[in-house]
């Protein structure tokens, strides 16, 4: 019976050993839960570029938007679990999804697979110039002179860009109204025309009318200072350490994908992420790299939904 046994797990070995120098054999699918055209688009496929050329196949983007994530979500854990489908996911739609939906159709923690931490999309907290604000300090002053008189724009009811703004207000103490819309776009034309004050978005997003002088950036929601606003404060440094939002992008894999599968699309993400290629490439956008481990991916989760889950409950918010 022993030897029996072990014939078996040998031949399981074998088969792992044989599947992982065969993979991918094929093309590898890598599903973008938004839309095409936008700053998560163009990082994921700075991404797919790169990992290809490490794996030795082609990675194709399929842009499955809507839901706030989560229609690609669910293409994606319900995808054939073979290692040929991956997901970029955002970590805080990861983390609070479940938290902001009734009925989502996937469970977030049993039908992905981490692989990989890929990068932050610094996001920074910008005015109307027009008004007049200068510094955290001038906001807050005027919030509360007249509360509920100013609007912040976000990308939706449940997008990081409203969970951030709602960790300032409670922070800062101040109320402003929010003003959600389906996407970070329509919410610029609408800030750029006066009709919303106020908002927190990836610096991508912002860095164009930060430049013109049409926004005014008080403050970068990260840990540290960034290349591209080099003169913008941290929150820590106005006062606010708590209020951090970082756009952190996570590499998954249909859950129960085969282990040899993921421990390669693991390294090949690793190896590529370090590249300085890679890494000029994603700096270019305002992305920086930030290559990571399963381990890894699962902390920022965790923190995630640590950081946001009072915000959701206190604020009473629902998925569009």
């Amino acid at each position: 019976m022993k030897h029996m046994i072990s014939l078996a797990t040998l031949g399981l070995c074998l088969s792992g050993q044989a599947f992982a120098q065969a993979y991918p054999s094929k093309p590898v699918r890598l599903i973008a839960p938004y839309a095409v055209g936008g700053p998560a688009d163009i990082r994921g496929r700075i991404f797919a570029q790169v990992l290809s050329a490490q794996l030795g196949q082609p990675v194709l983007v399929d842009n499955q938007g809507g839901g706030g994530g989560v229609v690609g979500a669910n293409m994606a854990a319900k995808a054939p679990k073979d290692g040929y489908t991956a997901i970029l996911f955002n970590a805080t739609v990861l983390a609070t999804a479940a938290l902001t939906a009734d009925d989502l159709p996937y469970d977030p923690d049993r039908d992905f697979e981490a692989v990989a931490l890929v990068s932050n999309s610094p996001e920074v907290l910008v005015v109307d110039a027009k008004l007049g604000i200068n510094t955290v300090a001038d906001l807050v002053a005027r919030a509360k002179a007249s509360p509920g008189k100013m609007n912040f724009g976000s990308a939706g009811a449940s997008s990081l860009t409203r969970l951030a703004m709602e960790l300032f207000k409670v922070e800062a103490g101040v109320d402003i109204v929010h003003v959600p819309y389906k996407g970070m776009a329509p919410a610029v034309a609408d800030m750029l025309a006066s009709r919303v004050q106020v908002a927190i978005a990836d610096i991508s997003v912002l860095q164009s009318n930060i430049n013109s002088g049409a926004f005014k950036a008080l403050a970068v929601t990260s840990a540290r200072r960034i290349a591209l606003a080099p003169g913008v404060p941290t929150t820590a440094e106005t006062g606010l350490p708590k209020v951090i939002s970082d756009n952190m992008t996570t590499l998954m894999m249909t859950g129960g994908s085969p282990q040899p599968a993921v421990l390669r699309m693991r390294d090949a993400a690793l190896a590529a992420l370090k590249l300085p290629d890679t890494v000029q490439q994603f700096a270019k956008q305002g992305i920086i790299a930030a290559p990571g481990g399963p381990e890894d991916v699962r902390r920022v989760v965790r923190e995630e939904r640590a950081r946001w889950e009072p915000i959701i409950k206190a604020n009473n918010i629902r998925a569009e």
